[in-house]
This record gives C-alpha cells, sequence and structure tokens, in this order.
C-alpha cells in the first residue's frame, strides 16, 4: 500500500515512499508535512515531509495510532493505548507524554484554533479542555441520540462537522460551535462519514465509504443577524468515486493549498486482471482466400 494525493476531478499522483500498511492520513496545518500510521508487526506514528520527501518515526512503543495534528501543528495526537491519548513534538524533538485517559477506547479527532480536543469513544463525541482549572475537563458534546462519530472543527472555530446515524445511515451534520443547540442541518444526502472543511469555508467535503464517492457542498454563512447565525448548504455534488482503501480512522484527509485528498492506495496486482489486460486478441475473416492471394504459387503443384 502506498499513500496517494487525488484531484477533484479523481487525478492521482503517488507519494514517494516504500511500500507498507499505512493508515489514517493526515495533513498538518500548514499542509506540508502528512501524518501517517505505519503498522509493522506493532502500529506506530511516521510523519512525511514533501518537501525534503522523507519520512521520519514519531511514536516507538508499537502502540501508536490515528494521529492528528495539533492546531499549532507543534505536536501529534494520538491513541497510544485503547484508554489513552498521547502527545508528540511533530518533529521529534521530544518523547511522548500522556493527555487524555480514561475512556476505553478513545481516539482523538480534531482539535480547533481555541486549543479544545475532540475524541471519540464508542457512541459520542467529547471535548476536552485545556483548561486543568475547569470543572469538568472531559465533557460529552450530546451531538446525536444514536452514534456520533469524527467531529471536525471548521477552521475559525466557529462550526463542527461530524457523522451520525440518528436516520440509521450514517450522514454529515454541521452545527454551531462551541454553542451546538443553536443550530443544526444536514448536509449530505445518500450517506457520508469523514467530513473535511475548505480552508476559507466555501465547501465541506466527505467520503460515503458505502458507495466510495466523494461529495461537495458549498456553503453560504449569513451573518446578517447580530442575534443568530444562519448557514446554507448547496445541493451534494459527486466529485469522483474512490476505491482507495478505508484503511485506519479516519482514511482520507484534505488539502486546500493544491486542493487534493490523501488515501491509501492498495498496490496488489491481480495476475489474471494484469494478463487480461495484456492479451489482445485478433480475429482475421477470409484468412485462405487472403493466403492465396498473397503467397507466391508452387510451381510444382
Amino acid at each position: 500500500e502506498v499513500p496517494v494525493l487525488v484531484d477533484k476531478s479523481g487525478n492521482e499522483r503517488v507519494l514517494d515512499v516504500e511500500l507498507n500498511n499505512y493508515a489514517s492520513p493526515q495533513f498538518s496545518p500548514d499542509e506540508t508535512q502528512l501524518a501517517l500510521q505505519v503498522v509493522d508487526g506493532g502500529s506506530d506514528v511516521w510523519v512525511y515531509d514533501f518537501e525534503a520527501r522523507t519520512l521520519g518515526r514519531r511514536s516507538f512503543d508499537s502502540q501508536g495510532q490515528r494521529p492528528i495534528w495539533s492546531s499549532n501543528g507543534e505536536q501529534l495526537i494520538y491513541s497510544c493505548a485503547p484508554t489513552l491519548i498521547c502527545a508528540v513534538a511533530s518533529n521529534g524533538t521530544e518523547t511522548a507524554s500522556q493527555l487524555v485517559q480514561g475512556l476505553d477506547s478513545i481516539t482523538p479527532n480534531d482539535q480547533g484554533p481555541s486549543g479544545d480536543l475532540l475524541v471519540s469513544q464508542a457512541q459520542g463525541v467529547f471535548r476536552f479542555s485545556p483548561d486543568q482549572a475547569a470543572e469538568n475537563t472531559l465533557t460529552s458534546l450530546e451531538l446525536g441520540p444514536q452514534t456520533t462519530e469524527y467531529a471536525k472543527i471548521s477552521p475559525d472555530g466557529n462550526w463542527i462537522a461530524y457523522a451520525s446515524n440518528e436516520t440509521g445511515l450514517f450522514q454529515i451534520y454541521v452545527r454551531p460551535y462551541p454553542e451546538i443547540e443553536r443550530g443544526k442541518w444536514q448536509v449530505s444526502r445518500s450517506g457520508g462519514r469523514f467530513p473535511m472543511w475548505e480552508a476559507d469555508l466555501s465547501e465541506l467535503f466527505w467520503w460515503n465509504i458505502n458507495t466510495r464517492e466523494v461529495f461537495s457542498s458549498s456553503i453560504d454563512i449569513d451573518n446578517s443577524n447580530q442575534s443568530s447565525v444562519a448557514v446554507r448548504f448547496s445541493n451534494p455534488e459527486i466529485l469522483f468515486v474512490s476505491d482507495h482503501q478505508n484503511n485506519g480512522w479516519p482514511p482520507i484527509d484534505y488539502a486546500s493549498e493544491t486542493n487534493e485528498f490523501v488515501f491509501i492506495k492498495d498496490t496488489n496486482v491481480d495476475f489474471e486482471d494484469l494478463l487480461s489486460n495484456q492479451t489482445h486478441l485478433s480475429v482475421i475473416e477470409n484468412w485462405f482466400e487472403e493466403l492465396a492471394f498473397s503467397a507466391p504459387i508452387d510451381p510444382n503443384m
């Protein structure tokens, strides 16, 4: 497997890295680096530098999974045990430290501009406050009556997008943040997971892993009413169909600078498919007549 970058038309380019078991690709805030989970015996967090074209290891205990970046890009935040979330310097200059503990199967989602860290556990999304003096540093956001997952805070910190299966099918929803009770909008129509914001808030993207379709919806935010803020989303548009792997969680991310998504591509080649692509059959009609016309006549006959 190998990470690939895919533009909005579905054209892909492969990263210059050795083949391995990659998962959970995530762009750094400045989009110059890519965090990856590498599964090789155990599982650890690595970072790919786009300019230097180098891959460097950041966790060393074989338990590093599902990395995300801190909002300033200085740390990598990842699951380091079933009940722990750790943080380590993204440039590799310090050892990992424990950040959140006490919830089973806890995984990081996103860190917003304010420093709030969103994490998922079981069926819900929780907010971890960086303010250690706060009465409750870990609180449930109570986003939906069923399973809610993978919440992403908008670049300006004013909105939250997430997936919920409250209708029986995972769909993408958006709410104001941090006052989520001020509104709720369903953005997807036919299913979706893993919402991704455009840097200027002009679009929201998501991937329907059942149909393999990547969707986009344009965003119109109305700030004219000072007592409330309204947001409108266009009808979802299919950008392309992705047959890439859904390795890790999340298995996709988006870079606004290059307008590209990152996926993990399975490089295993099916021999029968390869053979069929290389085998060509030509049919010649009236072969004997053509032969008699082209071949010289034997004078002994």
